[in-house]
């Protein structure tokens, strides 16, 4: 992923594969929540989202948990649960920079809807 040239050329089947096998060293949450951000760009948002669902209650103080969460309703358009979840991700009192972004995000929901 660092070494694409660009977003789009990051080869995401390859990331996924190392976060499996990632999976095989050291099995943790967080791992689990990037490894379902890479099974979003394989295989699409319902996937990761099922993946996410397993974590809620081992993360659900996580504000990467959250707003990982928010992106993937938001490219499901499910507007609502989507703000829902930045909101909830706001509630983790994120840093001011990340605070900011996911604010921006919400607005955005919000004005979609």
């Amino acid at each position: 992923h660092t070494t694409a040239p660009d977003f789009e050329s990051t080869q995401w089947n390859s990331v996924l594969d190392l976060y499996d096998r990632m999976l095989h060293i050291h099995d943790s949450p967080i791992v689990r929540l990037n490894r379902a951000v890479a099974v979003s760009y394989v295989d699409g948002a319902d996937p990761a989202l099922a993946e996410l669902f397993k974590l809620d209650t081992q993360l659900d103080s996580y504000v990467y948990f959250h707003s990982a969460r928010a992106e993937l309703l938001r490219r499901l358009d499910r507007v609502d649960e989507a703000g829902q979840a930045y909101e909830r991700a706001l509630a983790c009192e994120p840093a001011l920079a990340e605070r900011t972004f996911l604010e921006r995000q919400l607005e955005a929901i919000r004005a979609e809807s």
